[in-house]
């Protein structure tokens, strides 16, 4: 499989083949917060408030724990790309057996830990008692999610590494349908409650990476049939790329967490309602990301196929254009929130002094998409490429200026200081990656040239 065309083809259009990644993209990245908003939305109907709130924190807790594994999808996309861009059928088998049987190991640790684990998340959040009980209910039942859910990000990244895009569609608009099913049948109609609400997630996910199972035998058929090619899973020379690219994303990742926890937590020692106000306007960022990472998810894919073929000269026009797609959205996303900032405040909450608030600090919000972009995107070229120490050490950089900035400025502008620093450290998050991206580039050139004497 190949997307560079022979000499006879007409030239591929690649503005296009970016846009037709970006949508089915979009509604992937939509369904990891999903289960958890439907299951808050279901319990936000219930007579007693302390289980609305023990869904929301345990809805929580999963979204937080599994985007700190989102590596599972990201490198099984980088690894899946290039290997099809080389035309290697026996990695990309291999790559999904890989990516699978470290879900799976992933799965059953968080299994064994299920129960010291579960009571130090909702420790942390010194809810009231009767909430934490409600919440550990939720938690219990939903981690048996946790196997299919993390299957789910390995058979995703494979399908979308190969450029399957209506697969990953399908499999999630059937786990949600199930999910909303499920949700009022035991809710409503079996009076299970919190229970309720967490089985019918279990069983949700469990049936969307069943069929993603099905899916994944029919569409291994053209690289050699569905069983893995030998030594796919005690090739430690393959095994260990695959960790070593997962380590430094997992760093990335975490630092990342810790970076937008900190901003809150500073938050909260300008007081209650400057906290309010920041959460609030966070979800700027939270409704365009949907966006921007539609585009640095197309771009991994096809700079990962241009990086299996040792094609720099796509490569780079991939890059090129998805910058370019993803600075146009971030200039429409922040003119959007700057017009209608205040609308989309007044819906998320209608208290006043949290509204005044918020108000005081829309700029800094609505500019969040454009000081975002670059790190975006190209984080995005680099996961393609799997060049993940550059990811790791980028990030390391960017959270080390982040303190700096906000250790300065928050002591003497306060809330304006701390929005500051949120926007020098994504500025450095794409500064740091774009010092790198010059050797990145010539580590393909020199790999060509390699192949072409």
């Amino acid at each position: 499989m190949t997307d560079r065309p022979a000499d006879s083809d007409p030239p591929v259009n690649w503005n296009r083949r970016l846009l037709a990644l970006t949508g089915p993209i979009v509604v992937a990245n939509l369904s990891v917060p999903l289960p958890g908003l439907v299951d808050t939305a279901v319990m936000g109907h219930q007579p007693e408030a302390a289980g609305l709130a023990a869904v929301g924190l345990g809805a929580m807790i999963f979204a937080t724990l599994f985007f700190t594994f989102g590596f599972l999808r990201m490198s099984t996309v980088g690894l899946t790309a290039q290997a099809d861009g080389a035309g290697d059928h026996r990695d990309i088998r291999a790559v999904l057996y890989r990516g699978g049987a470290l879900a799976l190991i992933i799965a059953a640790a968080l299994l064994l830990a299920n129960q010291p684990l579960g009571r130090l998340a909702f420790g942390l959040t010194e809810a009231a008692p009767r909430v934490v009980e409600l919440g550990l209910a939720y938690y219990d039942i939903r981690v048996w999610g946790a196997p299919a859910a993390l299957l789910n990000m390995a058979i995703l990244g494979w399908l979308f590494g190969l450029g399957h895009m209506r697969a990953p569609v399908v499999l999630q608009i059937v786990t949600n349908v199930i999910n909303v099913a499920l949700d009022f049948l035991f809710v409503f109609g079996f009076d299970w409650g919190i229970e309720g609400v967490a089985a019918a997630t279990v069983i949700a996910e469990w049936s969307g990476t069943l069929l993603g199972i099905v899916i994944v035998a029919r569409r291994l058929r053209p690289y050699g049939g569905i069983a893995p090619p030998p030594g796919a899973l005690t090739d430690w020379a393959g095994m260990r790329r695959l960790l070593g690219v997962n380590r430094d994303i997992f760093i990335r990742t975490l630092c990342l967490l810790i970076a937008f926890a900190h901003f809150k937590f500073e938050g909260a020692t300008l007081g209650t309602t400057t906290l309010a106000a920041n959460i609030v306007l966070l979800t700027f960022l939270d409704i365009s990301s949907y966006g921007l990472d539609a585009f640095a998810n197309a771009a991994e894919i096809l700079v990962g196929k241009a990086v299996g073929r040792r094609d720099a000269s796509v490569f780079r026009k991939v890059v090129r254009l998805a910058h370019l797609w993803g600075f146009a959205i971030a200039g429409i996303s922040a003119v959007l929130f700057y017009g209608f900032g205040g609308w989309i405040v007044g819906v998320l909450t209608n208290q006043p002094q949290v509204l005044a608030e918020a108000d005081r600090f829309m700029i800094w919000a609505a500019i969040l998409p454009l000081t975002a972009v670059w790190a975006f995107v190209i984080d995005g070229v680099f996961v393609g490429a799997t060049w993940s120490a550059a990811l790791r050490n980028g990030m390391i950089a960017a959270i080390a200026v982040y303190f700096a900035a906000q250790w300065l400025l928050v002591p003497a502008y306060g809330n304006e200081g701390l929005w500051l620093a949120l926007h020098i450290f994504l500025v450095a998050r794409g500064v740091t990656l774009g010092i790198q991206y010059p050797g990145l580039v010539r580590r393909l050139e020199g790999q060509k040239a390699g192949v072409s004497r």
